[in-house]
Formats: C-alpha cells, structure tokens, sequence
C-alpha cells in the first residue's frame, strides 16, 4: 500500500536533477519565441544558468503557492467539521484547563465559546462527581489510550446534565481531545427501565403470594365446611362457622 503521505508530498521535494530539467524545458521554450542572443559563448553559459536558476525559483515559489492554497482549503474543510460536530469537542491542557472547544461544547457547557478558553473544566462538573473526574483526566494522561468517564455537568440555570467523557492524549502529552457527549434520555431511560423492571418484579412476588394465600384459604374453607357437615352443631356454633366462611372485607386505607 502507498503511503499517502509519500504520494501527497508536494512538488518542491523532487530531486533537483529533475527540477533541473524541468527548469531546462521551460527556458528552452521561452527561448524559442525570442531572437538568439549572440555573444561570449562563456557569458552566453551563464547567462543561461542564471535564467535556469530563476526558473527553478519560479517553478518552486508557484509549487509552494499551490501547497498552501490546498493545506488552507483542507484547514478549512476541518475547521467546518470541528466547529459544527454535534459532539461536543473540547482540548484539554493537564490541569484541564479548556484551551479549545467547539460550538457543541460550549453549547452544553452554556457559556460563550469565547468566555470559556482558559477556563477549567472540573468548574461544571457536580461538586460529588470531581473526585473521578480528576482520576479520568490523570489516567488519560498517563495511559495514552482512549478512556471513558460519565459525569453530572452543574450549569447554572440549568438541570443537571449526564455527559460521557471520551478522551485520549496527543502525542506530545501536554494536552488531550475530549468528546463530550450528553446521555441525559438515555440515562432517565434506563432510570425508567430499572423502576419498572422493580415493579415487575414485585408484581410477580404479590401474584405469588396471592396465590398461596389463596392455596390456604380453601383449605380454611374446606375444613370450615367439612366441620359443619359431620359435627353436631348448635345454633351459635353454625352462626360461627357461617360467620368464617364469608369473604372478609377490609376497611379501605
């Protein structure tokens, strides 16, 4: 596979035996549109390399011009990538201070885009949440690789908000990308999922018991009519068993 870094390198970088004969082409093509000039055949060389040196200056500056041209349309292809991402993307310094941030970011965070470089960010997360916050941003820093944080932001005159932290060091260690990603639905989501998975649970616990209170009963009931069919019975000792087998009302909470 090429490496596309070797293959997008611009032209300047050829060898100069190349640039050499490139240079030679165009000179010979301009010279060719022009009157030959007679005179000191040692003066005529150096002329000629003058005029091929300043080619090959020309050749490079418009070879320089184009690079830039092309590096400040991807800049600004990226730029555009960045700023309108809907994650917010924050670059953090070790002591996570924001030193850049998109406009998703500073959106979530509630405050000015501008407002918010040089500030840090521990400031919006919960006071409970801080704590693992700065174990998250000293584990970035010392693994290198890509770690995962949630954490509650606090802003002002705003509901807390639930945000996934994503983030991994540059290369050079003195600061890190952040996405920042807001997870309030799906974390009220699984919140819901949890009280009603509870609630199922003790549906099926009260079904359970009502169905072995119910195995009790009958039996109760069976019993209650068994006594009353073979046990000589007075009035008020019917009355009572009559009294038991009725279904029981209770009084309303």
């Amino acid at each position: 596979m090429k490496n596309p870094a070797k293959h997008n390198k611009p032209r300047t970088s050829d060898e100069p035996a190349e640039l050499r004969r490139r240079a030679e082409l165009r000179l010979k093509d301009r010279q060719s549109k022009k009157a030959p000039n007679q005179g000191d055949a040692d003066d005529q060389r150096q002329l000629h390399e003058l005029e091929v040196h300043q080619i090959e200056l020309e050749m490079q500056n418009e070879e320089l011009l184009d690079s830039r041209t092309a590096m400040e349309a991807l800049l600004e292809k990226y730029t555009d990538l960045y700023d309108f991402a809907p994650v917010g993307y924050l670059t953090l310094d070790r002591g996570g201070v924001i030193r850049e941030a998109n406009l998703a970011g500073a959106s979530l965070l509630g405050i000015a885009r501008s407002a918010l470089i040089n500030g840090r960010f521990g400031h919006f997360v919960s006071v409970a949440g801080r704590p693992a916050f700065g174990a998250f941003l000293q584990q970035v820093f010392e693994s290198k690789v890509r770690q995962c944080c949630d954490v509650t932001l606090q802003v002002e005159a705003r509901p807390p908000l639930e945000v996934e932290l994503e983030a991994i060091a540059f290369e050079s260690g003195q600061a890190c990308r952040v996405a920042v990603t807001d997870i309030t639905a799906r974390k009220r989501a699984e919140s819901d999922r949890l009280i009603l998975d509870k609630l199922e649970s003790t549906g099926i616990l009260a079904a359970g018991i009502a169905h072995d209170f119910n195995n009790l009963l009958t039996i109760i009931l069976l019993n209650l009519e068994l006594a009353r069919m073979h046990t000589p019975l007075d009035e008020k000792l019917a009355r009572h068993l009559d009294e038991a087998r009725k279904p029981v009302c209770w009084p309303a909470a």
